[in-house]
């Protein structure tokens, strides 16, 4: 399922609720998620636009290295299994915080202090 650039009616919008802001991430897929039921419901399907191109980040890549995305399906489907098990420290840190950011001076670099 493509995430990347969403498009649909504000009406199929509103009527499924906008994004979940209580997810601290996937937002976007269970986003679509919504948006496909309530097309099967009404005997339409969403459409890919092929030809499109979108360029995205490797910010995170780069700052977590390329294995990074495997672990974090892997602890996203363990949350999944197993309701007790909260990923929201994990969240906050890989989306909300600005530790580690590559805009930051690395922590091996001298200070000038």
């Amino acid at each position: 399922m493509d995430t990347g650039v969403v498009f649909c009616k504000r009406k199929d919008f509103e009527s499924i609720g906008g994004y979940n802001e209580s997810l601290k991430f996937a937002e976007d897929v269970e986003f679509l998620w919504r948006l496909t039921k309530l097309g099967r419901e009404r005997g339409q399907r969403l459409t890919r636009l092929r030809k499109c191109k979108a360029l995205n980040s490797t910010r995170k890549f780069d700052q977590f290295g390329d294995w990074h995305y495997v672990a974090l399906l892997g602890k996203f489907f363990w949350s999944l299994l197993f309701p007790g098990y909260s990923i929201d420290k994990f969240a906050h840190k890989y989306w909300y915080s600005d530790a580690g950011s590559p805009m930051e001076k690395p922590t091996w670099e001298k200070s000038e202090t």
